[in-house]
């Protein structure tokens, strides 16, 4: 009887820990993918640049007052929200909206206005 008590209370912890060291490896796979989803390796200067060349018409592009028209939200308030991360960035940039025609941006451009706009982020 304790034979089988010992073998099942050894199957058992091998069950737990098979299925904790399974959840850890997907929370390391999510949190490696969030983690890539917010980071960019685009260039800040550049990214700047394209957008008071392209985005300044409708956004406010820097955190200064004057800096950009206004019209619409401002990128600081863009990388200020919760849902604002690269990858959204990227997606949307790729994208026409508003004056932007659609095919306008090299992919490195895109990489470089999401790297700007995410360095406005408080």
């Amino acid at each position: 009887m304790r034979r089988l008590y010992a073998d099942r209370l050894v199957l058992f912890t091998a069950v737990i820990v098979v299925g904790l060291a399974a959840v850890f490896a997907w929370l390391r796979i999510n949190e490696d993918q969030a983690l890539a989803a917010q980071t960019t390796t685009g260039d800040v200067s550049n990214g700047q640049r394209l957008a008071e060349q392209h985005c300044a018409t409708c956004h406010r592009v820097g955190p200064a007052p004057g800096h950009g028209s206004g019209q619409v939200t401002p990128l600081f308030r863009v990388a200020a929200r919760p849902d604002t991360t690269a990858e959204s960035l990227r997606a949307f940039l790729s994208r026409p909206h508003g004056r932007i025609p659609p095919n306008t941006f090299s992919a490195e451009q895109v990489d470089d206005m999401a790297t700007y706009i995410l360095s406005l982020k408080p």
